[in-house]
């Protein structure tokens, strides 16, 4: 990021960013539900994981991660089949996130976040958004190899 933007914007398009997941996910939702036990839970090869479980290991770094990173909770996430709980779960924990970050100062923006003492509160934000981005970026390709069809 250039260090000539300004830190008020700066934060408001992390924040922005962060939430764009949040929107993402409530705009794939209904077609997830539409989907398939067996393409839901089916692995194009051994090695890869299903569709669930990629949603799945997502909401895990929420909140095994990202959550603790930014807040002072901790949570453990349980494993589930169910891919309405694995949605509820991460956007439970990203909106836990956003809220935080949102209430933090111009300052707390640049203290370090948690143990990481190297890695700024804003630093780590932009990681997370790019690791949003592969996580969507791998799911739009999944979608596109699949044959996907849909019940009802």
């Amino acid at each position: 990021m250039s260090q000539f933007l300004d830190i008020s914007v700066r934060n408001e398009s992390l924040l922005d960013q962060l939430t764009g997941l949040i929107s993402e996910i409530e705009v794939q939702r209904p077609w997830l539900m539409c989907i398939s036990d067996g393409q839901m839970n089916g692995k194009p090869m051994d090695a890869m994981p299903s569709l669930l479980e990629m949603y799945a290991e997502m909401a895990r770094r929420e909140w095994e991660d990202h959550v603790p990173a930014v807040t002072s909770q901790r949570a453990e996430v349980r494993k589930s089949d169910d891919m309405s709980m694995v949605l509820n779960r991460l956007l439970a924990g990203r909106k836990l996130v956003v809220n935080r970050l949102s209430s933090l100062t111009e300052s707390d923006w640049d203290a370090s976040v948690g143990d990481q003492e190297q890695t700024k509160v804003y630093q780590y934000a932009f990681q997370m958004t790019k690791s949003d981005g592969d996580f969507l970026k791998a799911i739009a390709e999944r979608m596109h190899e699949s044959v996907i069809t849909f019940r009802g």
